[in-house]
């Protein structure tokens, strides 16, 4: 089972990377760093399917990278 990408919780993740991420998913570039996220959360657990299809969004559905956060001692 995939994980829908625990990584919006960093605050490393600055409006500029949400609105980024919400132009590439084709979602509404606008509004506050809280709105992105509940917007890109809610895309990727409607679309989660057809987004692992999709080698750009993998990522987003990462364990290692979460993982190797964890081992660093970091916020996964």
């Amino acid at each position: 089972m995939h994980q829908v990408w625990p990584h919006l919780a960093c605050p490393q993740l600055t409006q500029l990377n949400l609105v980024a991420l919400s132009g590439a998913l084709g979602l509404s570039k606008t509004g506050t760093c809280d709105e992105l996220k509940a917007h890109i959360k809610q895309h990727i657990q409607e679309n989660k399917v057809e987004l692992t299809k999709q080698p750009r969004f993998t990522v987003l559905f990462s364990t290692r990278r979460r993982k190797a956060a964890l081992a660093l001692g970091g916020v996964a």
